[in-house]
């Protein structure tokens, strides 16, 4: 499997998630690529195949969403030797599967689009980088 960081995206996030790619430019001097995909893009299927870590972009558009219940999305965090939701925006996970992961900032009350941008993007980058480092 690559070393291949995946953000997988709602199209209404996708500048939330430009952001978040910029604020872990970090991968790089890790040897690990990153790639943007959007949820109903056609190479979908293939980038999340070749990930080995999902950054799940969370916001109330994607847990409205058909992706977190689709066959593509249950093989791709079977796969992955992680899955990390980032909440790009404030939105409840409570009663939903995905609650039960780690998701950064770990403040349920923060997000990318919430306050100082730079701070809380550093911050989860931080919280990223630190659990792809534990990977190794």
């Amino acid at each position: 499997m690559s070393r291949l960081a995946a953000i997988v995206y709602h199209a209404s996030d996708a500048a939330l998630a430009e952001r978040l790619r910029v604020h872990l430019f970090g991968l790089r001097t890790r040897g690990r690529e990153r790639a943007m995909v959007q949820i109903g893009d056609p190479l979908m299927g293939d980038v999340l195949g070749r990930a080995d870590v999902i950054l799940l972009c969370l916001s109330p558009s994607m847990l409205d969403s058909s992706f977190l219940a689709s066959r593509m999305w249950r093989s791709a965090k079977e796969q992955a030797r992680r899955v990390i939701p980032v909440r790009a925006r404030l939105c409840d996970t409570s009663g939903h599967e995905i609650h039960a992961l780690q998701a950064v900032p770990h403040d349920p009350r923060s997000a990318l689009n919430v306050g100082n941008e730079d701070e809380v993007g550093t911050g989860i980058a931080r919280d990223v980088l630190r659990a792809i480092d534990a990977l190794a």
